[in-house]
């Protein structure tokens, strides 16, 4: 009978020793659980934040080739007396020819700028105008994107050149 009173002894002993063990190794799991949640919630931010930089980056481009576009061609611009090249050559010293382009789909704007950044004599000749009356333009682009969230925003500065017959 001492024996069986011994393991009965024995038994209650280590019940109570797997009951410690099972909350410890779920007290471990938890942890792990957890580090893996923020874990993925901070990877999560993070593709948001270059999702939204590659928006505002694609938003800036987006207003540099309005620029182009709008200095290439021949037909009227949405503002101003001609083409936004003339308009810039035109204005005052250090005035800025603005250009806003929204894209509702994206939720990107994007507004770009170009200033009339002086002339050099350059080397040509026409039969309208002989020899040596030509200069080269320089025109600095500056557009800004913004993404959808409204923080991520995203500079470019592009630099135009037009010969022309100098004035």
């Amino acid at each position: 009978m001492t024996a069986y009173a011994a393991t009965l002894g024995r038994a209650s002993a280590q019940r109570g020793a797997t009951l410690v063990v099972g909350l410890v190794l779920l007290l471990i799991i938890t942890m792990i659980g957890i580090t893996a949640m923020q874990g993925t919630t901070v990877q999560q931010k993070m593709a948001t934040n270059v999702q939204f930089n590659e928006s505002a980056f694609q938003a800036a481009e987006d207003g540099v080739r309005t620029v182009t576009q709008e200095a290439r061609s021949r037909r009227a611009p949405p503002v101003g007396s001609g083409n936004i090249l003339v308009d810039s050559l035109g204005s005052a010293p250090g005035t800025v020819i603005q250009r806003v382009a929204n894209d509702a789909v994206k939720g990107t704007r994007s507004n770009a700028g170009v200033t009339y950044a002086g002339a050099t004599s350059a080397a040509g000749f026409s039969l309208g105008a002989g020899s040596g009356n030509f200069v080269f333009h320089r025109f600095r682009v500056t557009a800004t994107g913004v993404a959808r969230d409204g923080v991520s925003t995203n500079t470019h500065v592009q630099e135009l050149g037009r010969v022309g017959p100098s004035p």
